[in-house]
C-alpha cells in the first residue's frame, strides 16, 4: 500500500485537493495516522512507496504535476 502525504494547510486553503486526488486513485483512503501538520492518504495503485504530490494550477485548473 502506498501512503500519500498531503499537508493540511493545501487542504483546507483548496476543497479542490481530495477530488483530484480521488480522481488520480479511485481506492484512495484516508488513514488514520495523528499528525498536525499533514493529512495520509492510502492506496494500493502505487505499491510500498510514500509519494507527496506537486499541485500546479495551470489556466485556472488545478492538476497534480508530479510526485516527490
Amino acid at each position: 500500500m502506498a501512503r500519500i502525504i498531503v499537508p493540511k494547510h493545501v487542504v483546507k486553503s483548496n476543497g479542490e485537493i481530495p477530488a483530484l486526488l480521488k480522481a488520480q486513485f479511485p481506492d484512495l483512503l484516508p488513514m488514520k495516522i495523528k499528525s498536525y501538520s499533514h493529512f495520509y492518504f492510502g492506496t494500493v495503485n502505487q505499491g510500498n512507496q510514500t509519494l507527496m504530490p506537486v499541485f500546479q494550477r495551470e489556466n485556472g485548473t488545478l492538476s497534480i504535476k508530479g510526485f516527490v
